[in-house]
């Protein structure tokens, strides 16, 4: 997790097997490690030095400045190799004072206002080799802390509430003074920017996008001497992604299509793109870096998105670092015990000397040329609830809705393959090992499907699985039955006027024949390999009808919308219907199973679903930003600072003066007032254990609001070649990259 995806907060769209004690190269997910990160740590003295590692981004950098509203995780990665990060965070998201650059960082006065030393390493240098200084930390406030338009930042929190920076009484020392208390001061100077990048406009605009010129960290940017304009930008055949009057032109074009249908469902707004050859950013060892040496030669990022062949890029040797999708992991890791173990099939023929054999064993499949590390992303999937207009702006329904989904069945259904922990997230706001951590979900209530359908009654909507109408004729029935043969005793009898629900298995997308079908070719494959060879006939055919059942099985699968089991709740002749927008495309296939599965909880209740689904491009921008959806599923990251970094998730929505919502990035546009106060209360509180209690309440009004429901904690899936240590799935914590580098 970079610590810096939280400059932005846009929602982040991931399928759930995508984006952590230490584990060893073992990927059989019986053996998952424990859940805060999961790298191969290994020694510096037990590597060799050099060597190239290539690592795997969805897209190359638009800009190497991550304090712009379009850097992404190749500006983060490329951030934390080259620049200064004051605080590094350990797997629990824990901030400490990083040695190469600071002695110490303390608070040293919280009254009349709060006053924070730095006193940094004296051989801190950028790589022309002036001193990190003052300067630096005074331009960056400056340019950050919203008071000259002219910057184009993403956000100012923090910076905004700093008065003064300056030289401390000692060399080497930065004292920096808040005009009100700030409780995530460690946030701020994290990366710390030249003063060349942050003392104009000009040069943090569009200068940053283009390089960065002085560094301080163990690696470089590679000038790249093709580069059209001549600059240390390090990239290849790069989008242009420069600003031209205030906004970006990345090149795309735009191919959304309106309300188009595929297969008799609604689609979504699709948008396409140019195509490109992959991009990278190339990093080298910085000849003026005081610390550990780099151990790598060169550390390249290159742009290959999730869902485009990073396996097969792995398994040719042409990436070392990459995440995968949730089949590539379970792919990995059947080969794995595989290697480990001969597959044995069922024969009753004889053997080639003529005796008889129950079984035959045939030969060992190869493990993967890498290893695939598993962890708790420290990132959520939630259940998005708009509360801004329609049946869901009744609290009730919300809270219907939210305790209808079974969050327990579906944690087991994302990290269950994996061998990860299973347990539904608790909070909104910190991870499980975090300070602090608390399940607040109480305030909400456990999943109950009668209590859900009761809320919705209290709602005003009539019908349903459970109604009065059903109550009604159910007793009656029951009655004319008893009198009919006597055969009931009161102790026998159902509840009254409960329809049937259905207690669901794990995969709700297929029917289990299907299944069964897949088993079955599976099973005539191996007898084939085992009784006629790997190039016989009948293997073929074999092969041939078990890729027809998997087909089908896919397809089946890919069906996120269900057709209904139980009678809906109407209100004036209208059944109760809720907009649910999916995600669709390379990478989406946990969601869309998760996805699946909720709609069929809602069944459960009598809410019908219109399921619309959408293409990632536009999944955010026209339907999640826009408020056009009742439900969805998107993915929040993590934070070592929740009162900074989570209030605008969270916040009130306020009218504009045209009668617009600005929502900041509280995209189920649901809030109070209490929420907004408990924030900022947290925020100025710098007595650790009282911020807790804060944000513990705050979570719990959370909670009790219903528009977000977490359910999970995503998994972290990061395949890293096998003789590569120090890098894997490193979860909060910060990586060293100086550190990764090959055995002997």
């Amino acid at each position: 997790m970079s610590l810096h995806s939280r400059r932005r907060y846009a929602a982040v769209l991931i399928a759930a097997g995508v984006t952590l004690p230490l584990a060893g190269c073992d990927t059989s997910p019986g053996n998952a490690a424990g859940a805060a990160h999961d790298i191969t740590a290994v020694s510096r003295e037990q590597l060799r030095p050099g060597g190239t590692v290539r690592w795997a981004v969805d897209e190359a950098p638009e800009t190497f400045n991550v304090f712009q509203a379009d850097a992404g995780e190749a500006t983060d990665r490329v951030a934390g190799a080259v620049l200064p990060r004051l605080f590094t965070l350990d797997e629990h998201g824990q901030p400490t004072a990083d040695p190469d650059y600071l002695e110490s960082a303390e608070v040293e006065e919280r009254s009349p206002k709060q006053r924070v030393v730095y006193r940094l390493n004296p051989r801190a240098v950028w790589s022309d080799g002036r001193p990190i200084g003052a300067e630096d930390f005074e331009a960056q406030w400056l340019a950050l802390n919203g008071e000259d338009t002219a910057y184009w930042t993403a956000r100012n929190a923090g910076y905004d509430r700093i008065e003064s920076v300056e030289a401390g009484d000692e060399p080497g020392e930065v004292e920096v003074v808040f005009d009100e208390p700030y409780a995530d001061w460690q946030v701020l100077f994290s990366p710390l920017y030249p003063m060349s990048v942050t003392k104009t406009p000009e040069a943090f605009n569009e200068g940053s996008r283009k390089g960065i010129a002085e560094v301080a960290g163990p690696f470089t940017i590679e000038p790249d001497d093709g580069a059209k304009d001549g600059g240390r930008d390090g990239r290849k055949g790069t989008k242009s992604g420069k600003y031209k009057d205030g906004k970006k032109n990345d090149g795309k074009k735009d191919g959304r299509k309106k309300d188009g249908k595929k297969d008799g469902k609604k689609k979504g707004k699709k948008a396409g793109s140019d195509a490109s050859e992959p991009t990278s950013v190339t990093l080298v060892r910085n000849p003026r870096w005081w610390g550990d040496r780099a151990l790598l030669d060169r550390l390249v990022f290159e742009e290959l998105p999730r869902g485009t062949g990073r396996e097969k890029a792995l398994d040719a040797g042409r990436l070392d670092i990459a995440e995968v999708e949730r089949d590539e992991a379970l792919e990995a890791a059947r080969a794995e015990r595989a290697a480990a173990s001969s597959v044995q099939v069922e024969r009753t023929d004889l053997t080639q000397d003529g005796k008889p054999a129950d079984l035959v064993s045939l030969p060992k499949a190869g493990p993967r040329p890498y290893t695939v590390h598993r962890a708790l992303e420290p990132a959520y999937t939630q259940l998005a609830l708009n509360g801004s207009s329609g049946p869901l702006a009744d609290e009730r329904v919300r809270r219907a809705v939210a305790r209808a989904v079974d969050r327990g069945t579906l944690a087991r259904s994302v990290l269950g393959p994996h061998g990860l922990p299973a347990k539904p997230l608790g909070s909104h706001l910190l991870m499980p090992g975090q300070p602090g951590y608390s399940d607040q979900s109480a305030a909400l209530g456990p999943q109950d499907v009668i209590a859900a359908q009761k809320l919705l009654a209290e709602a005003g909507w009539k019908g349903g699985p459970r109604s009065e109408e059903a109550e009604a004729k159910g007793a009656a029935g029951r009655e004319d039955r008893d009198r009919a043969d006597g055969a009931h005793s009161g102790d026998d009898k159902p509840p009254a006027g409960v329809l049937p629900t259905y207690d669901l298995p794990l995969s709700v997308t297929q029917p289990a024949r299907t299944q069964h079908v897949v088993l079955g070719r599976q099973a005539e494959l191996w007898a084939a390999a085992a009784e006629h060879g790997k190039s016989s006939k009948p293997y073929k055919k074999a092969v041939r009808a078990a890729r027809l059942a998997r087909a089908a099985l896919a397809e089946r699968e890919a069906s996120v919308a269900q057709p209904p089991r139980q009678r809906p709740f109407v209100k004036r002749g209208k059944p109760l219907t809720l907009r649910f927008v999916v995600p669709e495309g390379p990478g989406t296939e946990q969601l869309r199973s998760v996805a699946s599965r909720v709609v069929r909880m809602m069944d459960n209740i009598g809410v019908r679903t219109d399921v619309v689904e959408a293409d990632e491009p536009g999944y955010f921008k026209d339907y999640i930003a826009a408020g056009e959806y009742d439900m969805a599923l998107y993915s929040w990251p993590g934070t070592p600072y929740p009162a900074t970094d989570a209030r605008p998730i969270y916040a009130k929505p306020v009218p504009s003066p045209d009668g617009s919502l600005v929502v900041e990035q509280n995209y189920t546009r649901v809030g109070t007032d209490e929420i907004d106060q408990l924030f900022d209360q947290a925020v100025s509180e710098l007595d650790d254990e009282a911020a807790r209690e804060l944000l513990t309440r705050a979570d719990a009004r959370i909670w009790a609001a219903a528009g977000s429901i977490p359910l999970y904690q995503r998994p972290q899936l990061v395949a890293t070649t096998r003789n590569l240590a120090n890098a894997g799935a490193f979860g909060f914590a910060t990586p060293r990259y100086q550190d990764i580098g090959y055995r002997n």
